[in-house]
């Protein structure tokens, strides 16, 4: 059954602190058997255990929305309440650095049912822990290499099989996120935009930074030494192309054209159009050689559509 108002803000406002000494419980009790309380032997073991606390954590603020849209403390912003919802956002968007995807996978609903809710959105009560919920699903839509997995090549090997039976259900399980994440990367494009644009921004730099001549180079065809579709450059690339076109997709059109606006609003579109401008220029610039990696610039080419629209400047020509 659903909680009250007042039992929901105790458990609420009470779970933080109670995992975070179980936490430090478990890693003393590590410690103690001579275990590095962060070793992948104790990922794999306590799985479980994190798997369930976040479909736990999410399905108590997803059957309970009502309790933050009706009260004042939230949509002004201040006060216990608010301060409890926060707190405890926080450690839902913290769990989700955890190195296996099913963690972050079970909170996909709550984050998309929270950025839909427009009496939430109004409220700041979001914004602080939308750049760690990009950055988790922009890192766990990237495929993994199952072949990596089967050979223990991959670092997480024994995680990755504890948390899916096979690459069928991976797979399964990865369209699944991705046809959901395309849904949050919008909404959080539409509501913070700022947000949004800085993240995907770093993100895409980031990979040019590492990636735009295809290092490190591997999975090679032996016919002619280039890349593959299962080469880490083009999997990275790959990955970052459906948050690249749900975010600029969702910006909304006062965050760059050229109206008249209030001053919050013509701050954040000060902030957004430079870098949106100087992304561009990186993905237009890039003139990768491999094949595979020409395909995967056309696909973010692709993706500049929705910011072109607006802003033309660094469309190519002929």
């Amino acid at each position: 059954r659903k909680l009250d108002q007042d039992q929901w803000y105790r458990v609420i406002s009470s779970l933080p602190a109670a995992l975070f000494e179980a936490s430090q419980a478990s890693a003393k009790r590590a410690s103690e058997r001579g275990i590095d309380p962060n070793c992948i032997e104790m990922l794999v073991e306590q799985l479980d255990y994190h798997r369930s606390l976040s479909k736990m954590g999410s399905i108590l603020v997803t059957c309970h929305l009502a309790h933050i849209t009706a009260d004042k403390d939230v949509s002004s912003g201040k006060g216990p309440k608010f301060e409890a919802v926060s707190r405890y956002l926080r450690l839902l968007s913290e769990m989700m650095s955890h190195q296996s995807g099913v963690i972050c996978g079970e909170q996909i609903n709550m984050w998309v049912g929270l950025l839909r809710d427009p009496a939430i959105v109004r409220t700041n009560v979001l914004s602080p822990h939308l750049s760690r919920v990009l950055n988790a699903y922009m890192t766990h839509i990237v495929k993994i290499r199952w072949d990596d997995v089967w050979d223990q090549n991959h670092i997480y090997s024994s995680l990755i099989e504890a948390s899916w039976d096979d690459d069928d259900e991976y797979h399964e399980w990865l369209g699944n996120l991705r046809s959901k994440a395309s849904q949050l990367f919008r909404a959080i494009g539409s509501t913070e935009p700022e947000i949004a644009s800085t993240a995907i921004h770093l993100k895409v730099r980031t990979l040019l930074n590492a990636h735009s001549n295809g290092e490190p180079r591997d999975q090679l065809n032996p016919e002619n030494n280039e890349l593959t579709v299962h080469s880490t450059a083009c999997q990275e690339f790959e990955g970052v192309t459906q948050p690249l076109d749900n975010i600029l997709h969702g910006i909304p059109s006062w965050a760059l054209d050229n109206g008249s606006y209030d001053e919050k609003r013509t701050r954040i579109r000060n902030t957004i159009r430079p870098l949106l401008s100087e992304l561009a220029n990186l993905i237009v610039s890039w003139n990768p050689n491999d094949v595979w990696l020409k395909f995967r610039r056309t696909t973010l080419l692709e993706a500049l559509k929705h910011y072109w629209k607006y802003d033309p400047a660094t469309l190519p020509t002929g």
